[in-house]
């Protein structure tokens, strides 16, 4: 196969892009890239990255799947990293603005080139690389991709697949030999192989087309161009981005069609007998008229439209997958009798009788979040519900939900109900959320926008709302809990529960949970919970979050040796007992406390991260031998010695603000440091240190890792601040904050800190001051370094 020297490359890219400007002011350009060799024109990677940079293509919100079979392709800045994109080997073609297009293509298929075998054989090796991958399934992948997931899709990409790596010497030979025979060179097209095809801005003749035969998948930005198509052609997957399709569509074999933006009218799919997949999310759409003819679907989705009315659906006798999030439906009716329905997402609309879906016995998923819904009772015959999302409705009573003995996940957060049923039937359960939420006192009608639901949408379509509740620290704005739960006794015994989340709600008692064995994750906040004694036995506990209760005391926590993450910030706990035995904590959060003491936080090799701020610590700080540390706050005490801070081998953040702290020596042996807050303590003096830490044949000062410094609000004068340039490190130093003390000349720091930025504001000090006198040092550089002084 030819190839094309640098110099020839160099030629065809100022080429493409002169023509680029001239044919397209959009700037859209050709863009083609075939399995094994199949184009020489982009057999070099790197000048077909350079070319998709210079023609910017245009690739709207291009979806993984779509993504997963590009072997390249040119791209948009915004849709996705191209350098980290990793290939998997398929075989496609795109074309753009055809007037040069075609010549370019057919120039390369029969360009001579003497470049040796060593590039061809990096390219196979290339592309055998490729081929071998296999697209990884996303976590976030939703319900609707993963029943497409189980079409025959699957089975034709991998016989496609199959077919390449089998016939990839031939299709080469017969793409060259087909260049060389056309009559018309400049419309030839000969990659007959190729299984996909992604057309935009251009009409490409009958004759462009003709040699296309095993084409799985098209892609079109213009509608237009599909009126030549050979319709012997075998595609299955049709994406339009951005179409008003007015024309009936006659290609017999589509199964599947996405994004339609601009489509106000199905019938145009009336004679797609084969069509199973029809995604017309966020589209236009306003009415389902024509959908009755579309027999065959299996998957719908018509969130995020203007649709009112699902008026026909009922004549979808083999839907498994209806997706109507966010529309404005209220009767749903014509559900009742599509029993094949396996998913089903209704959340946000107008809904209040749920009755009509009473019968759909094979629904595995139901979002019902976010509508008008008081009564769940016509939910007790859908013995195989997995995953069921009642949030933001008007529930009452949640008793029907002990009969749904499959479930495994269940959201039912902001109802009316205050406890559970018995629910020690649920033996497969593993998520339960029933959150409340908070609103302002002042105004009880707007919801604090700290809290959101998480809705079936998250899992069954990319346009439904998703969300967590967003924990606030330090809050102090009075607000009210709406949440209603206050008791919840019901839900002993569901042993395989993983997580369970019931914020923003009105419990004060947490009863013996001890059943639940394989609970993880347990989160209680902005409750009124005084005890948390009915946890100590919940063995596989790995993160606790108690924020904005009333809890006392976490004596038994000490037993709980799988957890990493403890949080409870806004207590009333006066003190933390010995947690040297909780050998897999990572962080430790106790901000807002009363703590005034710590028995011990010491030789947890896993702990990085303590904050204890705004609590009553004074001098008695245990906290050593922590070797994986990296971040301790400490900040808003009344700390007078640090003396207890030791061996702490790996601290990198160190927030002292707001103590009664007098000297900082106890730092300097914290050689992994890098930030270091002082701010508000009684600070006047920073001596002058002889110790220096050896680095090879160097001798650097103690805190020579140390960027940023903030002494701001101490006792310091001009002569306190010179003990710095002995700690810190003359070129490391890139931020040093020293307002609000009396220091008025500071030059010895600025000579030193070559690339520091010094802030000064004087005590007292309204305005900006100026001068060496008030404490400006004039902006200094030269070629090498520079400092910069400024006065806020």
């Amino acid at each position: 196969m030819a190839k094309y020297t640098r110099t020839q490359l160099k030629r065809t890219l100022i080429f493409t892009i002169v023509l680029c400007i001239l044919v397209s002011g959009a700037g859209v350009g050709i863009f083609l890239k075939a399995f094994l060799n199949k184009s020489p024109l982009f057999e070099n990677q790197a000048f077909a990255q350079a070319l998709a940079k210079e023609l910017g293509v245009y690739a709207r919100e291009l979806d993984q799947e779509m993504l997963d079979k590009f072997e390249f392709m040119a791209y948009s800045f915004s849709a996705f990293d191209m350098e980290n994109y990793q290939p998997t080997g398929y075989s496609y073609i795109v074309l753009g603005n055809a007037k040069y297009a075609s010549a370019m293509l057919d120039e390369s298929s029969g360009e001579e080139s003497d470049e040796s075998e060593e590039e061809s054989e990096e390219s196979l090796t290339s592309e055998e690389s490729s081929v071998s991958e296999e697209t990884a399934s996303e976590e976030s992948q939703t319900l609707s991709e993963e029943s497409e997931n189980a079409t025959s899709e699957e089975s034709q990409n991998e016989s496609a697949e199959s077919q390449d790596d089998s016939q990839d010497e031939s299709d080469t030979s017969e793409a060259s030999e087909d260049s060389e025979d056309s009559e018309d060179s400049e419309t030839s097209l000969p990659y007959s192989q190729d299984d996909y095809i992604y057309i935009f801005n251009i009409k490409p003749s009958a004759k462009d087309l003709a040699n296309f035969r095993n084409l799985r998948t098209i892609s079109a930005l213009d509608s237009s161009a599909l009126d030549q198509i050979n319709t012997e052609i075998w595609y299955y997957n049709f994406y339009a981005y951005s179409n008003q399709i007015s024309s009936s569509l006659n290609y017999n074999e589509i199964i599947k069609i996405i994004a339609l933006d601009d489509i106000t009218d199905l019938t145009v799919f009336k004679d797609l007998s084969k069509l199973e997949y029809l995604s017309l999310a966020a589209s236009s759409l306003k009415r389902l008229s024509g959908i009755d003819s579309l027999t065959t679907l299996k998957n719908l989705d018509i969130s995020g439209t203007k649709v009112e009315s699902i008026e026909g659906v009922d004549k979808l006798t083999n839907l498994e997958v209806l997706i109507t999030a966010g529309n404005s439906i209220s009767d749903i009716t014509p559900l009742a009798n599509i029993t094949t329905l396996k998913t089903l997402a209704l959340d946000r609309n107008e809904v209040e009788d749920i009755s009509p879906i009473k019968n759909l016995t094979n629904l595995t998923a139901l979002s019902l979040a976010s509508n008008k819904i008081e009564s769940i009772s016509d939910l007790k015959d859908l013995k195989e519900l997995k995953t069921l999302y009642l949030n933001k409705n008007e529930i009452t009573d949640a008793s029907v939900l002990s009969s749904l003995t499959k479930l495994e996940n269940l959201y039912i957060s902001e109802n009316k109900f205050t406890s559970f049923p018995d629910m020690s039937g649920l033996d497969n359960l593993k998520i339960l959320e029933a959150k409340g939420t908070r609103v302002a006192k002042s105004d009880e009608d707007e919801e604090d926008t700290e809290t959101s639901d998480t809705s079936e949408a998250s899992e069954v379509s990319e346009t439904s709302e998703t969300g967590e509740t967003s924990e606030e620290e330090n809050e102090e704005d009075e607000y009210e809990i709406t949440g209603t739960i206050t008791d919840i006794s019901g839900i002993k015994g569901m042993d395989k529960l993983e997580t369970l989340s019931l914020t923003y709600n009105k419990i004060t008692l947490i009863p013996d949970l001890s059943s639940l064995k394989s609970l993880k994750t347990i989160d209680l906040s902005y409750n009124s919970i005084t005890d948390v004694e009915g946890i100590y036995n919940l063995d596989s506990l790995t993160t606790i979050t108690l924020n904005d209760n009333q809890i006392t005391s976490i004596e038994g926590i000490h037993d709980l040796k799988a957890l990493t993450t403890l949080t409870i910030n806004n207590n009333k706990i006066t003190s933390l007992p010995d947690l040297s035995t909780l050998k897999a904590l990572v962080t430790l959060t106790a901000n807002d406390n009363e703590i005034a003491t710590i028995e011990g936080i010491h030789n947890i090799d896993t702990l990085k991260t303590i904050n204890l701020a705004n609590n009553k610590l004074t001098d008695d700080i245990d906290i050593h031998d922590l070797k994986a540390l990296t971040t301790l706050d400490l900040s808003e005490n009344d700390i007078t010695d640090i003396s207890g801070l030791k061996k702490l081998d790996a601290v990198t953040s160190i927030n002292l603000t707001d103590n009664e702290l007098e000297s900082i020596e106890a730092l300097l042996g914290f050689k992994t440091l890098t930030s270091i807050k002082c701010a508000k303590n009684n600070i006047s003096n920073l001596p002058e240190t002889e110790l220096k830490v050896k680095d090879g044949d160097k001798e650097l000062p103690p805190l020579y890792n140390v960027t940023s410094v903030d002494f701001s609000d101490n006792k310091l004068t001009n002569e306190g601040v010179a003990g710095m340039t002995t700690y810190f490190k003359d070129t490391g130093v890139t931020s040093i904050i020293i307002s609000g003390n009396e220091v008025k000349n500071y030059k010895v720091l600025s000579d030193y800190f070559k690339n520091a930025t010094i802030t000064n504001k004087m005590k007292d000090d309204d305005d900006d001051t100026s001068g060496e006198e008030s404490g400006e040092i004039s902006d200094t550089s030269s070629n090498e370094s520079s400092a910069e002084t400024v006065s806020e």
